[in-house]
């Protein structure tokens, strides 16, 4: 079963409280123009409980008492709508 078929539940046994997604966003342009530090800001988005079952980890397995559970290893943020402007899409080669 993949996680777009998983129950939606209410709570999980790791993130039953809930979660929250942060994203720390880069702003490199003290770096580019003055020489500066990169300012960074972040961004707390509450995840809804389908959110939250959705990508919460599922067991794999136990180590005697020591439940296991999947890590995550990767998250990307990407544009939902079809067609949308993707700045690499349009780059070419200039000889």
């Amino acid at each position: 079963m993949s996680n777009t078929e998983a129950p939606v539940v209410a709570s999980n046994e790791l993130f039953g409280s809930g979660m929250v997604l942060t994203v720390i966003l880069r702003d490199d342009s003290p770096m580019i123009h003055c020489g500066d530090s990169p300012a960074y800001r972040s961004v707390r988005v509450d995840l809804t409980p389908e959110q939250v079952a959705a990508i919460a980890p599922r067991k794999t397995g136990s180590n005697g008492r020591q439940e296991e559970y999947e890590s995550i290893s990767k998250a990307f943020i990407e544009p939902n709508a079809p067609g949308h402007f993707r700045p690499e899409a349009q780059r070419r080669d200039v000889k």
